[in-house]
């Protein structure tokens, strides 16, 4: 029989329920700007994965507002369609690598952090 007496989050940790996403990704493969409510742990095992990270001190300056939520709809083959949902969604409009200062003319006080994960390197978040 095994004990364990370290903290009570751990152990809460292992009787949980464990929520999970798998994501893969090529070259092509990019992600908008957003803020997850979660833990992330990303791994690399080909080629590396480019992060913009934005500190918490830079909330102010990223421009988070309401977006809609939508979906691409298959109508036969390699036809589709976006449709758009009524429910919204707290989103960051403002592109880091790409920013345009006339409509998010703030975000010149942010501060982004690159990071380059490659094979065999972890990153949590």
């Amino acid at each position: 029989k095994t004990r364990y007496s370290g903290s009570s989050n751990f152990r809460e940790a292992l009787t949980s329920e464990i929520v999970a996403n798998f994501w893969m990704g090529d070259g092509k493969s990019v992600s908008s700007t957003h803020k997850d409510h979660f833990e992330n742990i990303y791994c690399v095992i080909r080629g590396e994965k480019h992060f913009t990270l934005m500190p918490p001190s830079d909330f102010p300056w990223l421009y988070e507002a309401k977006f809609p939520t939508g979906q691409w709809m298959r109508h036969g083959r390699g036809q589709y369609e976006r449709k758009i949902n009524e429910d919204q969604v707290n989103w960051i409009g403002v592109d880091p690598d790409r920013p345009d200062y006339t409509k998010f003319p703030l975000f010149k006080r942010a501060k982004p952090i690159h990071v380059v994960v490659k094979p065999g390197d972890m990153l949590y978040l």
